[in-house]
């Protein structure tokens, strides 16, 4: 594969020097007579000699991009960007750069993703490229975070479908393991810009999943950004994405809103108010597979310590839908079921009446017998009396002591 583009720029802007000028600007007029004639531009063919080695690795990270660009019919002006780069101080530079690294990281999520029709989309990191020069070379004195930031959140709301997709990407990557980008991205009104994309009824799924990984990305980092989602109407949001259960945002979504509960029991209610539970339970009864313990997982940690969410998670039908993950769900899945139906069993009568009825005891009693499940014991244990008359003395044992 292509080399990986580190973090700063590792000495490489220091062989972008103003010489180098010339040599893309030849570069950029040959590039754009060989798109005109279809055929490929090779970057590195006749320049390989002129071009220190720190340049050299850039024109190989990008000469795929540059040839997907010849081959739609467009005209290349990745050259112009690194005409530009020359151009700029080591602190500019260094800037850009870490523009382009977000790009670049976010290539691999869009890669993943198809557009509505199943087609791969092609790799737009050059293109976009090009579009951020424009305004960097206007600019370049004064370019911050909040001025990338800025321009991202324009084209997220003003920018055609396809850009706005790259700019979601690029805020994605831009606020990964960045604590400090991760703060200017919320302080400068992001989150917000995210929620409002995400309610458009014209946003894609592709679009929605990466919104769905920021608020996940920012939830699980701090309290308070996940207070600032929450209180941009984020988790309503995010509720009506869980609703369409074959979807790919379906997962991240389902992800965000649980670092969303675990923040606070006031982002439990709120999720509640959202319509989270009944829309989890529908999630466990027609959603993947794969998913099923992570739903079970959240919808313990919403009953956790809170009545009103464990009356909705009764009424919602969530009892026979945890049964039947414990019953028929791989040891973890059917484990998390378990926890989450002692909860409901030791604070709600409705719930035990539910358990009893539904089969439960039979259920959570394999569980007991063949993995020493605790969590079954537990439920079966807040029972009434009755309930358990069918067990053996072997798994009544075993519930008293497990």
């Amino acid at each position: 594969g292509s080399p990986t583009l580190q973090p700063r720029l590792s000495g490489h802007e220091l062989q972008l020097g103003a010489g180098a000028h010339d040599i893309f600007a030849r570069l950029q007029r040959e590039v754009a007579a060989e798109a005109k004639r279809g055929g490929e531009p090779n970057l590195l063919s006749d320049h390989d000699s002129q071009l220190g080695a720190g340049a050299h690795h850039i024109f190989a990270r990008l000469q795929r991009e540059v040839d997907a660009e010849a081959k739609h019919g467009g005209e290349p002006n990745l050259l112009r960007m690194l005409s530009v780069l020359a151009r700029m101080s080591l602190a500019e530079r260094v800037r850009s750069a870490e523009m382009y690294r977000a790009w670049a990281q976010a290539e691999a999520s869009r890669r993943s993703l198809s557009s509505p029709d199943g087609k791969p989309r092609p790799p737009p990191a050059a293109r976009t490229l090009a579009k951020l020069g424009a305004p960097l070379e206007a600019q370049h004195a004064s370019t911050s975070r909040a001025q990338v930031l800025g321009k991202l959140f324009h084209v997220m709301w003003a920018g055609t479908p396809e850009v706005r997709a790259e700019a979601v990407c690029a805020a994605l990557a831009f606020s990964q393991d960045n604590i400090e980008n991760q703060a200017a991205l919320v302080q400068g009104g992001g989150v917000g810009v995210l929620v409002r994309l995400a309610k458009e009824a014209t946003t894609t799924v592709e679009v929605h999943s990466t919104i769905a990984q920021i608020f996940g990305t920012l939830a699980k980092s701090s309290s308070a950004y996940a207070a600032a989602i929450v209180e941009e109407g984020g988790v309503v949001a995010l509720v009506s994405l869980i609703q369409d259960t074959s979807s790919v945002s379906c997962g991240y979504s389902l992800f965000a809103l649980t670092h969303l509960a675990s923040c606070s029991n006031d982002n439990k209610h709120v999720l509640e108010q959202a319509g989270a539970i009944p829309a989890l339970v529908n999630l466990l009864q027609q959603g993947r597979n794969e998913l099923h313990g992570y739903v079970a997982g959240l919808l313990y940690t919403l009953v956790d310590g809170i009545t009103q969410n464990q009356a909705t998670l009764v009424a919602s039908g969530g009892v026979p839908a945890l049964l039947a993950l414990a019953a028929a769900g791989p040891r973890d899945a059917s484990e998390r079921a378990a926890r989450a139906l002692a909860v409901l069993a030791l604070n709600s009568a409705e719930a035990r009446d539910s358990i009893a009825r539904e089969g439960g005891v039979r259920v959570l009693a394999r569980l007991v017998h063949d993995r020493e499940c605790r969590y079954a014991a537990a439920t079966l244990r807040q029972l009434p009396a009755p309930a358990l008359s069918a067990l053996s003395p072997t798994s009544s044992a075993m519930v008293s002591t497990v």
